[in-house]
């Protein structure tokens, strides 16, 4: 640690090099002086703040610009979500309920109306139990006893 503050000092020309041997080895100056003299040949990109800072100022002003939207977007966004909710509605609403029995199988159940059903074996019973009180209307398969 201490040797990196001396070594820091002596970059900056705040120490002698007598002063920096005191603390680094002659191995270890002459690898920094290699270092030195090699990044010496490197040039530095050329750096213009005031043309970064314009820069940035346009960006940031380019991308408020592209998040505004307008009324149409807004409406087309709307308009489709309200379809979907439509469609996902309508398809929910009309679902059928089926009930159906297998060979040697027998199940009772209640339609809407608390009408009491025996299924017989191999039949299937279908209707639509959220219109039920509109239009009791069911599609029987087979053999059914109703109560």
């Amino acid at each position: 640690m201490e040797q990196n503050y001396f070594l820091a000092k002596w970059l900056n020309n705040e120490i002698t090099e007598e002063e920096l041997l005191k603390h680094i080895s002659e191995e270890e100056l002459h690898s920094y002086k290699k270092i030195i003299a090699s990044t010496n040949q490197f040039d530095a990109p050329s750096f213009n703040a005031e043309e970064a800072l314009k820069n940035m100022k346009s960006r940031r002003q380019k991308k408020s610009k592209v998040k505004k939207g307008n009324f149409l977007t807004y409406s087309y966004r709307v308009a489709a979500m309200l379809a979907i909710f439509f469609s996902v509605y309508y398809f929910v609403s009309n679902k059928e309920t089926n009930y159906n029995t297998q060979l040697a199988e027998k199940i009772n159940f209640e339609l809407p109306d608390n009408s009491k059903v025996n299924l017989n074996t191999d039949s299937e019973i279908t209707f639509k139990a959220n219109k039920w009180n509109k239009k009791r209307e069911l599609n029987l398969k087979g053999e059914a006893y109703f109560n």
